[in-house]
């Protein structure tokens, strides 16, 4: 890692695992975030779009999570800013790159598909359960208008009408999402998600 990995992943190693700072990993994952307080900038490898998305955002929260960095730093501030100005109403949830991504170098499963009136269940899982987890663990769900609540339950009940066998980063996104729910919630939804999960290692 320290040999070829990105600065960012130096970085997160020394603080993990050396002598490094939280400072120091904040200053290279800033390096990834633009002025809308989106993420791009080939956060995820495979989309090497420099705008920002949903998707490459809710990536690097799992890094501001990881350092536990407080609701009120600016990184996040900004950061949950984007999140509540890229939510769209009108398909209840997060495009999770938009259409500029077929402009720049990217995986193939990343080719654009236009949305018209809804996003697919996968799209909707992919990162909108995530980014509900970031929106109601920084507290941020009170303070914007996105109904958070509303889109905690349509999910579950996506949740509970999918097959067992859910795709691997649809099935990261709602073990994020569970993260955050009550405790209640938690415990209803944990039966599945575990034995989603362990069909899902069973399989790779």
């Amino acid at each position: 890692m320290q040999r070829v990995g990105l600065p960012l992943e130096q970085d997160q190693l020394r603080y993990y695992f050396g002598d490094g700072t939280v400072d120091e990993v904040l200053g290279e994952l800033s390096k990834f975030q633009n002025d809308d307080g989106g993420f791009g900038h080939a956060m995820v490898p495979d989309i090497r779009m420099p705008n920002s998305s949903p998707l490459c955002s809710s990536v690097a929260f799992r890094v501001l999570r990881e350092l536990e960095v407080s609701d009120d730093s600016e990184i996040v501030h900004s950061a949950i800013g984007y999140f509540a100005n890229s939510y769209q109403p009108k398909i209840d949830g997060w495009d999770p790159t938009g259409p500029d991504v077929d402009d720049y170098d990217r995986a193939p499963w990343w080719d654009y598909s236009p949305i018209e009136l809804r996003l697919t269940p996968l799209k909707v899982v992919n990162p909108g359960a995530e980014i509900c987890r970031y929106l109601k663990l920084f507290g941020a769900d009170s303070d914007s208008d996105i109904a958070v609540d509303t889109i905690v339950e349509d999910l579950l009940h996506l949740f509970f009408n999918f097959p067992e066998e859910i795709e691997l980063h649809a099935l990261m996104c709602f073990i994020c999402m569970g993260e955050m729910l009550s405790v209640d919630v938690a415990e209803r939804i944990l039966p599945k998600l575990a034995r989603v999960a362990h069909l899902a290692m069973s399989e790779n």
